[in-house]
């Protein structure tokens, strides 16, 4: 950290925002893993603050497509920032050489959790071929030495596999029949995702920015220290779930989403206006009047029964009671020196801050995504 450089932007990635939108498509069901309505519910908050932008994987990338293309159409901010991505391709080949055993760990607890089939099904079913639009093929080509060691195919023949996942009919086919090769993409396409995640953390950290990750990428997160948590104010709890709760009393999953982008935009427009209050309530009844206040405000569905009804569907989809922000700085990178300088210029300690960042209530949607950076998660609280 440089002096005069100490502020930043939070970035989530991508699959959070697809996690969001299969959570969208599905509806009210059970078909889809909790990994992404935890994103829905996430990425709906988090999206509410300032300086909030999509980090993209390594390499080519062609632009949005699907429904990811719609919300970006929506919420053009979410692509405004670029970064350098050299030292973190560097550093992630390192890090795949040195510690193959690591990515074999992340490997087995990742297929090993009770929400990895479902997530893995409904992606493949909703992005796939998006994800061959943006990216031009299904899975990373550097990361197939790391992949072959992994799954019992040669490099000879996934190197063949990406070469035939750059033909739109070679993933159609895959997406229609079971086959050796659809099983060997299918699976190449989640552990190059999954090495993504590490890429993500290097280029968070190496350029001091904060990080929101979809929960399939918690295994190859890197162990900090220094967490703050707390919980977030039950007011903006129920605001959180009118925002996607009256997206969800809609009948189909475009209007779902349109709807879910819209009310992203009229809560932001009226926090950027300081229009709305979402305080702490000793009561429930307290919280819940506050955030239909604020919905009112913010020109969302403000009727009784309609706010009752917007709770009610996001509850019902498995959000809990309440959520919990945490944040972990990127200790690693600030050194003794920096943490003066920082101490210096902003009159705090990072403890400090960080814990302000979170109980300040004026000023939390405007200094989420500054001042300390680090990894960012989104707890629900069942």
């Amino acid at each position: 950290m440089t002096k005069g450089n100490i502020t930043t932007q939070g970035f989530i990635d991508s699959a959070t925002i697809h996690g969001a939108i299969a959570a969208l498509s599905i509806g009210e069901t059970n078909q889809i893993s909790d990994w992404d309505y935890q994103s829905l519910l996430s990425a709906t908050y988090l999206l509410l603050f300032n300086n909030i932008g999509i980090i993209h994987g390594p390499g080519y990338y062609a632009g949005a497509s699907g429904p990811y293309s719609k919300v970006l159409s929506g919420l053009p901010f979410l692509e405004g920032f670029q970064f350098d991505k050299t030292k973190a391709t560097r550093n992630t080949q390192f890090w795949l050489n040195r510690c193959p055993n690591a990515l074999k760990v992340a490997w087995q607890s990742l297929i090993s959790d009770d929400q990895f089939k479902n997530w893995q099904s409904n992606s493949i079913e909703l992005f796939w071929i998006y994800h061959f639009k943006m990216f031009g093929s299904l899975f990373n080509e550097e990361y197939i030495p790391s992949i072959s060691k992994l799954i019992n195919c040669s490099e000879k023949e996934l190197y063949s596999l990406h070469h035939a996942s750059e033909d739109k009919k070679e993933v159609l086919n895959w997406l229609k029949e079971t086959s050796s090769e659809s099983e060997f993409a299918r699976t190449a396409w989640t552990v190059s995702a999954l090495i993504r995640g590490r890429f993500h953390e290097y280029l968070a950290n190496s350029n001091n920015t904060h990080l929101i990750s979809h929960p399939f990428r918690k295994f190859v997160e890197r162990k900090l220290s220094g967490s703050e948590a707390a919980n977030i104010h039950n007011s903006e709890t129920y605001f959180t779930k009118i925002i996607i709760g009256s997206a969800l009393l809609e009948t189909n999953q475009d209007r779902r989403i349109n709807t879910w982008i819209e009310n992203i935009n009229k809560a932001r427009k009226a926090i950027s206006l300081s229009s709305i209050a979402l305080p702490h309530s000793s009561l429930d009844t307290d919280a819940e009047s506050h955030a239909a206040r604020a919905a009112k405000i913010c020109g969302l569905p403000a009727s009784p029964s309609i706010v009752h009804r917007a709770i009610d569907a996001a509850s019902s989809i498995g959000l809990g009671l309440l959520f919990t922000v945490k944040l972990i700085p990127w200790t690693r990178i600030l050194s003794p020196i920096a943490q003066q300088t920082y101490k210096h210029e902003k009159g705090k300690s990072l403890g400090e801050d960080i814990t302000s960042l979170i109980f300040n209530n004026e000023k939390r949607y405007k200094k989420l995504a500054s001042d300390v950076p680090g990894r960012i998660k989104c707890i629900i609280i069942k």
